[in-house]
């Protein structure tokens, strides 16, 4: 489900008057004659079903009740607003969003970048009184649905009585008019007609098990007006639920009534400053408002840190949590951010943002990568504290020997039996105890054990883990080590032995799959029987692989639209997803795969291209 420059710009837009003003008196001094009076009208409109990325907005006359002939030029929509000159035209107006053009519906994870197209016009109808000056309009799937109520004849008459019978299905708002209001984030009442174009979407996309709204909002939108029409109290509950399920943190329904108030903080300072020279010339854009109302959600993940060495995993030491209210103020972990700069990817649906020297990515499907202000690294992934312990039990035990009499701290020892819960990291499997005193981490070709500040390995092994030690039976969720010697790395002395068996917290399966490209240090690694997790649901199926090299794949399914994604996440860091897979990738939920056939998955950073995906994945 984005600009905070309507201070300026209203601030702005005084000076212009008061200098209109000052011209007019200064043409009228000496002459007695007054200011020219203004022969045309503008159509200053938003059109919103969540922005728009593409397309055009057209008025016509409305003649005989019905649509007639093209007013002005029409006008390309730009981040969802439009300014049509209409001259001297009076009377009702049609203005119309034709077919084709696109959208993010705000319900929809997966077309934030390429958009869901209108399989219809959406339109709305006003009624322009006099000529002179700007006439505020919106285009919503509201207003469309008053259109459909108003039956045969279109004039200014029915259209307001089809646009009170659908107000009488909204929490009130007083002020609130579906046809003049922008929905925006910039006042109370645009926000709250916001909140209620997220309710319709998401209605939409509720009723998405009946294979009638695959269409998209054209088809939705003719079932809620045959709704409206036989059962109005059931339309009006079920907006009701839709609203409360993700309601902004600035409104409230109390009452029977929607309240929204705009927050010059709400949980942080705020900017509209893009810093550029922080990103790769040309790579992003300062951000419109309905760009931040689409971001708004609470991201969540893990902080921690990686090890001193290049391909150390991740260990979480604590849960993250960042609110984005979408009016562009933050805040992490319940404290507030001074925000610096938030700034939009111009070809990848991620919003970045800064607060000092700490940074983060929020990506368009809820992913969070970036670093806090305590240095500390932020993915993901979920944290789980396992609560503590000494995880001994399903995850078993290693025995550890050696070491000399040292491990980089003054006076330990290293201890003689190792009882560790199991921690899969971004990176590689891992192990590590309850409070982080001890880690054995199996990193690619690598076994690293940390204690006490030192650090052992095994270095790469050529031949791969077997020929340390380590046999891996990942579908059967074990990992056993048979005197794996480890030399001193960092901080350590002596010669680390390692003997015993470790579990997984469930078994690992699937088949190989191949990576080729530029622009990541994976390119042409395997996909060593990953893990595979799998969530269903009547709108999206997803499903996710990790393996043991850290490049972690996920798959979604969506089934309104029939649009599949694939991310790819790697160890070194760089994103990869590609939105719209298509028949690049066959999902066979009876076979238990999922096959990619020569799949581009472009890179998400400067430093990266793409990926080519080959190769069958199986499911559970």
């Amino acid at each position: 489900m984005k600009s905070f420059q309507g201070g300026i710009q209203g601030t702005i837009s005084n000076w212009l008057v008061i200098g209109g003003v000052c011209l007019a008196l200064l043409t009228g001094c000496g002459g007695g004659s007054s200011a020219p009076t203004s022969t045309s009208t503008t159509l200053s409109g938003t059109a919103m079903a969540g922005s728009f990325f593409s397309g055009q907005a057209c008025a016509y006359q409305i003649s005989s009740g019905a649509k007639g002939a093209l007013l002005g030029s029409c006008a390309t929509l730009a981040s969802s607003a439009f300014s049509i000159d209409i001259g001297n035209y009076t009377g009702d107006v049609l203005i119309e969003i034709g077919t084709g053009a696109t959208y993010d519906d705000e319900a929809d994870p997966l077309d934030n970048t390429a958009g869901t197209a209108l399989t219809s016009p959406m339109r709305t109808l006003i009624n322009v009184g006099t000529v002179g000056g700007s006439v505020s309009l919106a285009v919503t799937p509201l207003t469309e649905t008053a259109i459909r109520l108003a039956g045969s004849t279109l004039n200014n008459t029915t259209m307001q009585a089809a646009i009170e019978q659908v107000v009488g299905l909204l929490p009130t708002v007083n002020g609130l008019d579906l046809r003049s209001t922008p929905p925006a984030t910039t006042t109370n009442l645009g926000m709250a007609y916001l909140q209620f174009l997220r309710a319709v979407s998401q209605m939409q996309w509720a009723a998405g098990g009946n294979a009638a709204y695959t269409g998209g909002l054209d088809a939705y939108l003719t079932s809620l007006q045959s709704q409206i029409a036989s059962n109005s109290s059931t339309v009006a509950a079920n907006l009701l639920t839709q609203l409360g399920s993700g309601l902004n943190s600035n409104c409230s329904v109390t009452g029977g009534a929607l309240n929204c108030t705009v927050s010059s903080g709400g949980g942080g300072s705020t900017t509209t400053n893009c810093d550029t020279t922080q990103y790769t010339a040309g790579a992003v854009h300062a951000p419109s408002l309905v760009e931040l109302a689409s971001y708004a959600g609470t991201y969540t993940g893990s902080e921690g840190s990686y090890g001193p060495n290049p391909g150390d995993p991740f260990v979480a030491s604590g849960s993250a949590s960042l609110v984005f209210t979408g009016s562009g103020a933050a805040s992490y972990n319940a404290a507030s951010m001074a925000v610096t700069s938030i700034c939009v990817d111009n070809t990848a649906s991620v919003l970045y943002l800064i607060a000092g020297s700490a940074h983060f990515d929020l990506f368009g499907n809820g992913d969070i990568y970036g670093m806090t202000s305590g240095g500390l690294a932020v993915t993901p992934a979920a944290y789980a504290n396992n609560g503590g312990g000494n995880g001994a039990g399903s995850f078993g035990s290693l025995s550890v020997s050696g070491g000399a009499s040292s491990t980089g701290v003054s006076g330990s020892a290293v201890p003689t039996s190792f009882s560790p819960t199991l921690a899969p990291s971004g990176t590689a499997l891992s192990w590590q105890d309850g409070g982080l005193a001890k880690q054995v981490t199996l990193s690619g070709n690598m076994v690293v054990f940390n204690y006490g500040g030192g650090l052992w390995s095994t270095g790469t092994v050529v031949g791969g883990l077997p020929a340390a030690g380590v046999a891996m039976d990942l579908a059967a969720g074990s990992v056993t080590f048979s005197n794996v010697s480890l030399s001193p790395s960092f901080g350590g002395s002596g010669t680390v032995t390692l003997n015993g068996t470790l579990n997984l917290s469930t078994p690992l399966t699937g088949s190989a799959l191949t990576f080729t490209g530029t622009g990541t240090a994976e390119a042409g690694s395997g996909m060593d029987a990953p893990p595979a997790t799998v969530s269903l649901s009547a709108a999206i199926d997803s499903y996710s692989w990790l393996s043991t090299q850290g490049v972690s794949i996920y798959v979604s399914d969506v089934h309104t639209n029939g649009l599949k994604g694939v991310q790819v996440n790697t160890p070194a860091g760089p994103v990869f997803f590609n939105n719209n897979a298509g028949a690049a990738v066959t999902i066979d939920a009876i076979g238990k795969t999922v096959t990619f056939t020569n799949l581009t998955v472009p890179g998400q950073s400067p430093t990266s291209t793409s990926l080519t995906i080959n190769g069958t994945l199986t499911l559970p």
